[in-house]
């Protein structure tokens, strides 16, 4: 598959139809792409899983550790998903000896953590991360510490390797999101590039293998990272958790991102 390039017209992308918006129970578009609607779950295969969506995280209290990012979250679904792909190899990294790494992550956030994939088949791994606006962004921002902490581990391990402090997040979107990051001719997604000061964003054209997603892949340091993420979730809005539950989303399968 090609990549995106920034500067294309996704004007089928960009907006959802009125009737499509009708479907979905959306109240109103407004024109800058950011929907507004309660969000909603299904019980569908093809849907987000229940522990994805179903048995989401209440809202952070005054005090706790979610509201320090708080004033970075205006604009965001007040609850979401996001879906991350990480290749096979990576879960070592990301779940670790008898789940260290996955279980300190679930500890240090407010958020639910789900990771899917076969290591025995090679298999690519998602991983779901659910709950408030705040808690989401917070569990970016651990995972980004930890990834840019195993890179410094295995640097100093190994000489061969070096600890860039440049780190890649996939990000798996439902394809009917694109056009709300990407706004009309590139625009948004090229000010969102500037504003995160992240080094590279690849948009893929083609939604990943037998589904209804696409992948969004950026590139730089951990702070660069959630700042993008945090952006792109202010683009989507609430429309994110309205085309989660009714778009067939990508199943780990065997070299499925390599095929990318």
């Amino acid at each position: 598959m090609t990549p995106l390039s920034l500067a294309i017209d996704s004007d089928s992308d960009t907006r959802l139809s009125r009737k499509g918006a009708a479907h979905l129970g959306l109240h109103r578009i407004n024109t800058d792409g950011v929907s507004h609607m309660p969000s909603h779950g299904s019980d569908g295969e093809s849907t987000v899983a229940s522990e994805e969506l179903g048995f989401l995280r209440r809202p952070a209290t005054p005090g706790s550790a979610d509201t320090d990012t708080a004033a970075g979250v205006q604009g965001i679904a007040s609850q979401l998903v996001v879906r991350l792909l990480f290749p096979p190899e990576d879960g070592g990294m990301l779940i670790g000896k008898d789940g260290c790494h996955i279980n300190k992550l679930k500890a240090s956030t407010t958020a639910l953590w789900s990771i899917k994939g076969n290591n025995a088949n090679q298999e690519d791994r998602v991983v779901a991360i659910s709950g408030s606006a705040e808690g989401v962004v917070n569990a970016i921002q651990a995972l980004t510490e930890h990834m840019d902490q195993q890179q410094r581990k295995t640097a100093a391990l190994d000489s061969s390797r070096s600890a860039t402090g440049s780190l890649i997040l996939r990000l798996l979107l439902p394809a009917g999101c694109i056009g709300f990051v990407m706004g009309p001719g590139g625009a948004r997604v090229a000010k969102l590039r500037i504003d995160s000061k992240i080094s590279r964003l690849h948009i893929y054209r083609d939604n990943i293998s037998q589904a209804d997603e696409r992948v969004i892949e950026i590139s730089g340091t951990k702070e660069a990272l959630c700042q993008a993420v945090t952006l792109i979730l202010r683009e989507t809005g609430a429309a994110l958790t309205a085309q989660q539950s009714i778009a067939t989303l990508y199943r780990p399968s065997r070299n499925g991102l390599r095929r990318l």
